[in-house]
């Protein structure tokens, strides 16, 4: 094989790929090997690596170490992943009205403890990831960040073809989280050429901590090859009690050193002002007002010189003019000039503080009609703003603020009614918008039984904010009216006048009808037609016939009242009547119709007018008369 087969390698598919190197895994972690300049002083597992100019998709999970038990919740995955049976997919569902993922794996379902991390790398290359760590990181969800460590501290992927770029099935890996209370670390001083411990191992530190940080010891004579370490502390399964973790016998931090007798290390660290915070505690651990950017600024100078240290800037942070020098022996108060701080690089590490206190910022929330031109947001078309905006100031930078959509009447909320932003640097993009779409309404106006009266209006649409018009109901005579109803029996009342006018708030946009019911009852009450003067006409009392006309409606109807006497009519609705006496039936008596107005339980009317007896022909016994003086 030649040099150039080495560089440049074509597959089977015409897949071009280059060597990139040799490599060794340390703790976990692929590191480059250069068989130049580094002398192998202990066992190493070196390897070649090749890749291409391809990407290929991956995706990372995290997830407890063990499956999910409940019944209910195993039959609706059941549903969702319907018989697939492909290794580290996720699958969501509902529980108790919340989303709730899972990934198959090892022919069980293992919660999610922590969104998913994807991306891509070129095939053929090797990919080596970290599992996500708890405190004090805390990037698990919240009630995994204490107390649950990885089972695996790293794993390593040979990035391979996937047919879905949008789901891949190879190129991913789940790692999964057991509960323990705490675990053990230990930390090692090595020299770097010889591989001889400088100074003998600590006894193993127990914390409940996910990823710890040390710090170098000093060794005369020699320079560590960095200041800080961290580690993501890992379980294994305990080989002589299967089904139980210990702590990973990997959970080592090396320090390795080399001859120096002239340079130190320096550290300078970044402490941002947590949200919700005075400002007023300096504490450099994190217990205080202030937290470490995880911008750290590592450096090497002769050992007693000065170096001169320029402050970071961080977006919406503010460095406050003063920090803390430490060193193994002491702690100095340190001043801001020229916008530099000055330190002293000691033989055992020298590190500097710097602290940074938030910018306050502002943002307006705006209610605004869907379509809206929110180019010039202070400029906005006054038809566009359907509400006020309110601006709210004084807030740190990097808080995260909510806010809920208003009720706007006629309209409806077409955004979502929840929308949160973190507050960022520039006030001009720190703002919240709730667009709305115009509601159209239907409303139906009717007299419950269809009769008793008229109304003004049968019924309307509107749009937005247009006013409603409402409906005025108008009684007939002998109707009363009781009310505007929200159902036809007439049970659930929403008006007491006779002009109803619905609240906008209170109805159902289309394809929904609002339907209202205006009451009329139907008084009754009784007339009674009393006769007086009547006389008798020989062969007995006079008989009278009267029609009794309602004046609203036309209709009649017709009783009779024998001599001097009274008929009581029921069930008349009040109103105005006419009482007509039909003296073509007592043609001797000429009494006039009368008119009556029913409006309480009862009334009356009186027709007394006397006979007329000036004609020969009276009745019965008169002719019998005239007959016996013609014998």
């Amino acid at each position: 094989m030649t040099q150039e087969d080495i560089d440049s390698m074509t597959d089977e598919n015409n897949i071009t790929y280059d060597f990139a190197g040799w490599f060794y895994m340390d703790t976990g972690t692929a590191k480059a090997y250069t068989p130049l300049d580094m002398p192998v002083t202990r066992d190493m597992n070196i390897y070649a690596e090749w890749g291409s100019k391809v990407p290929r998709p991956y995706v990372i999970h995290y997830a407890l170490h063990s499956s999910e038990t409940d019944s209910t919740i195993i039959s609706l995955l059941d549903t969702e992943r319907n018989g697939n049976t492909d290794e580290n997919m996720k699958y969501t569902v509902n529980i108790d009205g919340a989303e709730r993922s899972y990934i198959w794996l090892n022919g069980g379902y293992h919660r999610a403890i922590s969104g998913s991390t994807s991306g891509f790398g070129y095939q053929g290359t090797t990919r080596t990831f970290k599992p996500k760590a708890g405190a004090p990181y805390n990037q698990l969800e919240m009630n995994y960040n204490t107390g649950y460590f990885p089972t695996v501290g790293s794993h390593s992927i040979t990035m391979q073809y996937e047919g879905d770029v949008t789901n891949p099935k190879t190129n991913v890996f789940t790692f999964t989280y057991i509960e323990a209370p705490e675990l053990e670390y230990t930390v090692k001083y090595i020299d770097k050429n010889t591989g001889i411990e400088l100074i003998p191992t600590p006894p193993p530190i127990k914390t409940s901590d996910a990823v710890i940080t040390e710090r170098f010891e000093p060794i005369t004579d020699y320079i560590p090859d960095a200041f800080f370490k961290r580690l993501v502390l890992s379980v294994v399964e305990d080989p002589n009690n299967p089904g139980n973790f210990i702590s990973s016998p990997n959970n080592i931090v090396i320090f390795y050193y080399t001859p120096n007798t002239k340079a130190s290390y320096y550290a300078v660290h970044f402490m941002l002002q947590k949200p919700n915070t005075s400002g007023e505690n300096y504490a450099i651990d994190g217990r205080g007002d202030y937290e470490n950017s995880g911008s750290t600024i590592e450096g090497v100078g002769d050992t007693g010189s000065t170096v001169a240290i320029t402050p970071l800037t961080f977006n919406g942070f503010n460095v406050v003019n003063f920090g803390w020098e430490i060193t193994k022996d002491y702690q100095k108060f340190k001043t801001l000039s020229d916008n530099q701080f000055e330190i002293t690089i000691d033989q055992n590490g020298t590190e500097l503080y710097i602290f940074y206190k938030r910018e306050t910022q502002s943002y307006p929330t705006y209610y605004l009609k869907y379509g809206a031109n929110i180019s010039d947001l202070n400029n906005l078309k006054k038809e566009d703003i359907l509400a006020k905006s309110v601006t709210k100031s004084d807030i740190p930078y990097g808080s995260t603020v909510s806010e809920t959509a208003e009720d706007i009447d006629g309209y409806r909320c077409v955004s979502s009614t929840v929308q949160s932003i973190t507050l960022g640097h520039d006030n001009a993009k720190n703002y919240i918008i709730f667009y709305y779409s115009p509601l159209q309404y239907t409303m139906e106006y009717r007299i419950a039984g269809g009769e008793g009266g008229i109304l003004s209006r049968t019924s309307e649409t509107i749009e937005g904010d247009t006013k409603i018009n409402g409906s005025e109901v108008r009684p007939n005579e002998g109707y009363r009216f009781d009310g505007w109803f929200s159902d036809e029996a007439c049970t659930v009342k929403v008006g007491d006048n006779v002009q109803f006018t619905p609240a906008k708030s209170t109805l159902l946009p289309q394809p929904d009808a609002n339907i209202y019911y205006a009451k009329l009852t139907p008084q009754y009450g009784s007339i009674t037609i009393k006769r007086d003067n009547a006389e008798d006409e020989g062969d007995g009392e006079q008989v009278f016939v009267y029609r009794v006309t309602n004046n609203n409606t036309g209709d009649t109807v017709e009783v009779t009242v024998k001599g001097s006497d009274s008929t009581t009519i029921t069930n008349l609705l009040y109103g105005r009547y006419t009482v007509e006496q039909l003296n073509d039936w007592s043609w001797r008596y000429s009494d006039s119709s009368k008119n009556v107005t029913l409006e309480s339980d009862t009334a009356e009317v009186t027709f007394d007018n006397s006979a007329v007896k000036d004609l020969w022909l009276s009745g019965n016994s008169d002719i019998a008369a005239n007959q016996k003086e013609a014998d």
